[in-house]
């Protein structure tokens, strides 16, 4: 029973690390779809986004489930927290990257940001992939 439990919260972290490559990849593409002007990229991440919802929704499902199954005490329960607490970030975080591409799909074929703003965007994008990222190990 406890290797199961164990394999559950292993997929669980799994899970939550590939969600966030998604959100990774989105934030990555929108980027650049809203600098380069790239219209195929930034649907892209339009049509991705609802699988990042999908994803949020069943990785919350599963943490919920193993804390009502198996009552969690101590780094156990911090981590299924903290799963539930993540998923929502990046959910957002695929949902802000969705709304990037959105922009850059509206303006396309123009630039839809100005050239004295494009290095500060591509910044700020580069800190929200780092913040994905983690520290370096």
């Amino acid at each position: 029973m406890r290797e199961a439990y164990q394999s559950d919260l292993r997929h669980i972290v799994d899970d939550l690390l590939d969600m966030a490559e998604l959100v990774s990849t989105a934030l990555a593409d929108a980027t650049r779809a809203l600098l380069e002007g790239d219209l195929a990229l930034a649907e892209r991440v339009i049509t991705a986004d609802p699988h990042i919802d999908d994803r949020h929704l069943e990785l919350d499902a599963k943490a919920v489930e193993l804390l009502a199954r198996q009552a969690p005490v101590a780094t156990d329960l911090r981590l299924l927290v903290a799963t539930l607490r993540m998923s929502s970030s990046l959910e957002r975080m695929g949902d802000l990257a969705a709304h990037i591409a959105l922009i850059a799909r509206r303006t396309h074929p123009e630039a839809a940001v100005p050239e004295q703003f494009r290095e500060k965007i591509a910044r700020m994008s580069e800190v929200g992939l780092e913040s994905l990222r983690g520290p370096p190990r």
